[in-house]
């Protein structure tokens, strides 16, 4: 019977250790470390915007999506089990493809223009669903952003957005995760000076796309 005993609480004791092993728990596995990138398809509400004056002649024909990129570098908090904070920093850009009718080009001429940004953005994630291997979250943020490409002299140095995403994380093992989600991202704000003249509307503009990212839990 003793012997019987011995086995058995041997028996616990590893599986205990297997498990805490298999489970590390400690105060630093909060803290996760965030990458991802994608790609946006952008445009914007109330269209068409007239980015520069026009006396004359150049009204668009027609202005439509144009493909933009997302990266972001950051960190993670982990509250509970389903809810985080984050904080991240990285890259973005705006756009649209237009065609314009001018005296010179009677058919048209189609172009592109496109705005590049920096900004810094603080959020939250909630696990909708977690089993074993994969959680299903949403995630809001806000983003203030740096206009840092305006070769058109129309943008506001600082501008506003906001970010949702809806996506899954797998877990490789205890402390690595792949991420994808989809992405909204929108301006809260108009873009463009207000001492611009010439627009026909302010410029807000979104995208839509897809994120493909890593998360590393320390």
């Amino acid at each position: 019977m003793k012997k019987i005993l011995i086995v058995s609480l041997l028996t616990v004791a590893v599986f205990q250790l297997m498990k805490a092993q298999a489970h590390p728990v400690s105060p630093s596995s909060k803290i996760g470390i965030l990458v991802n990138g994608g790609i946006v398809n952008t445009y914007m509400f109330n269209p068409p915007f007239f980015w520069v004056r026009c006396i004359e002649g150049c009204t668009p024909e027609y202005q439509q999506w144009k493909k933009g990129i997302v990266f972001n570098l950051g960190l993670s908090y982990q509250l509970n089990e389903r809810h985080y904070l984050y904080l991240s920093g990285g890259y973005s850009s705006f756009g649209f493809k237009e065609k314009v009718i001018q005296f010179e080009f009677p058919n048209g001429r189609e172009d592109k223009k496109s705005w590049k940004f920096i900004g810094l953005e603080l959020g939250h994630q909630f696990n909708i669903l977690i089993t074993d291997e994969m959680k299903f979250f949403l995630a809001n943020g806000i983003r203030p952003e740096m206009t840092v490409q305006d070769e058109y002299d129309v943008l506001k140095k600082i501008n506003l957005s906001y970010s949702g995403r809806l996506g899954i994380e797998y877990a490789v093992n205890d402390h690595f995760g792949i991420t994808f989600n989809g992405l909204f991202k929108s301006a809260l704000l108009k873009y463009n000076k207000s001492d611009r003249v010439g627009f026909y509307n302010d410029y807000l503009p979104y995208g839509l796309g897809l994120e493909l990212g890593a998360v590393i839990h320390r």
